[in-house]
C-alpha cells in the first residue's frame, strides 16, 4: 500500500480562494473529488491547507497500487490542476510539471508516520465488497422471519458478494 504526504507553499493572496476550492470539494452538491477516479484505489486522501510560518497545501494519501501510477493519474485530472493552480510550485503549471513535483520533489515530501493498527492489507475494492455484502446482509436478516430455511438459504447464496466468495 503506498502512502504519500506532500507540503506546498501557497501562492500570497491565494489562500482563500484555495479553501473555496476545497470546501466546494467536500459538499453534497459540489465538484467530483479527484480521488473518486476509476478504478477506486484510494484509502484516505486529504488536501487541507495548514499555517506554519505561511499557509501551506498539506496534501496526504494512502492509496492500492504503485505510486508512480497513482501520482501520474492524480497530476493528469483537471481538478488537481486547479488546486495546485493556487499555489507557489510546480511553475509553470501543466500535467507534466505536476507529475514531476508529486513524484520527485523531495522538498515538498515529509515523511509518512501515520499511526495506524497493524491489520492485514486490504484493497479499496476488497473494502467496497464487504461494506456492500454487510449492507445485503442485514437486508436479508430483517426479513429472516418472514422467510423459511430454503427460502432463507437460496435468497443468501443469491447475494452477489456470497457468489463470488464462494467461487474463490
Amino acid at each position: 500500500m503506498g502512502e504519500v504526504v506532500l507540503i506546498t507553499p501557497v501562492e500570497p493572496g491565494r489562500v482563500a480562494d484555495l479553501q473555496g476550492c476545497l470546501r466546494r470539494l467536500r459538499s453534497s452538491d459540489g465538484e467530483r473529488s479527484p480521488f473518486t477516479m476509476e478504478p477506486r484505489r484510494t484509502h484516505f486522501a486529504r488536501f487541507v491547507v495548514v499555517t506554519l510560518e505561511t499557509p501551506q497545501l498539506l496534501f496526504t494519501s494512502r492509496f492500492d497500487g504503485e505510486e508512480r501510477d497513482y501520482l501520474s493519474r492524480i497530476a493528469a485530472l483537471p481538478k488537481t490542476l486547479e488546486i495546485f493552480g493556487h499555489c507557489q510550485r510546480p511553475r509553470p503549471l501543466s500535467e507534466a510539471t505536476l507529475r514531476k513535483y508529486l513524484l520527485e520533489d523531495r522538498e515538498a515530501r515529509v515523511p509518512v508516520s501515520y499511526v495506524l493498527p497493524r491489520q492485514e492489507a486490504r484493497t479499496v475494492e476488497q473494502v467496497n465488497e464487504a461494506i456492500e455484502l454487510r449492507a445485503r446482509l442485514a437486508e436479508l436478516a430483517v426479513r429472516a422471519e418472514e422467510l423459511d430455511a430454503v427460502t432463507f438459504a437460496h435468497e443468501l447464496r443469491q447475494l452477489e458478494a456470497v457468489r463470488r466468495r464462494s467461487a474463490r
